[in-house]
């Protein structure tokens, strides 16, 4: 990439009991059931994952969009974090992005959590999907509580 025109992240630790992954020094919410106090939670509640994504995802894209001086329209492709389909199919209705426009690959890998978006970056520009001076809008977000993202143009 030649450009970074914006690059962000946000965390919001207030639902640290929804999604909990335990640390030696982790102080572990008392809301965890007592089977998941030393091992991996994720509440069973998705509408809470939801209610994030639908908080979150318009307010930390716009920010990106503002900084990097161009409206969404003006985005070639979109590289979205694919933790499952219906929190992909959720990114794509908050965003209003056609699916033309969104290059995925989790048929062929999955959820390939930390690998997804230099795989998805790669694949996209061999594909032909992403070329020399297109906008491109990468998003990655943990539950819906934590975001990373960036602008570029290639």
């Amino acid at each position: 990439p030649d450009d970074f025109l914006a690059i962000g992240e946000i965390a919001d630790g207030g639902n640290y009991s929804k999604i909990f992954a335990p640390y030696p020094w982790s102080v572990v919410p008392s809301e965890i059931p007592a089977q998941y106090k030393k091992s991996f939670f994720m509440s069973l509640n998705q509408k809470v994952f939801f209610d994030a994504m639908d908080y979150y995802l318009p307010r930390f894209t716009n920010r990106l969009l503002t900084e990097a001086k161009v409206n969404l329209a003006d985005i070639d492709q979109f590289l979205l974090h694919y933790a499952s389909k219906p929190l992909f199919e959720r990114s794509l209705k908050i965003l209003k992005v056609s699916r033309s426009k969104a290059f995925s690959r989790f048929d062929a890998y999955g959820n390939i959590v930390a690998a997804e978006m230099p795989v998805l970056l790669d694949e996209a520009i061999v594909a032909g999907k992403i070329n020399k001076g297109d906008l491109v809008f990468i998003l990655t977000y943990g539950a819906g509580f934590t975001m990373g993202g960036m602008i570029l143009r290639y």
